[in-house]
């Protein structure tokens, strides 16, 4: 068992790492949104 992975440890970690890449991803659309959202808010200000 030294040094191998179960299979349901494969499993886990597969699932772990593609929630945090799922996550990160999420986040970068909800900074862009953020983002967008505030370029919009101050252009109309100044119009």
């Amino acid at each position: 068992m030294e040094g191998k992975l179960t299979d349901w440890q494969n499993g886990f970690i597969s699932e772990v790492l593609a929630k945090k890449a799922s996550d990160i991803h999420h986040a970068d659309s909800l900074k862009y949104i953020r983002e967008e959202l505030t370029r919009e808010f101050y252009s109309q200000l100044s119009d």
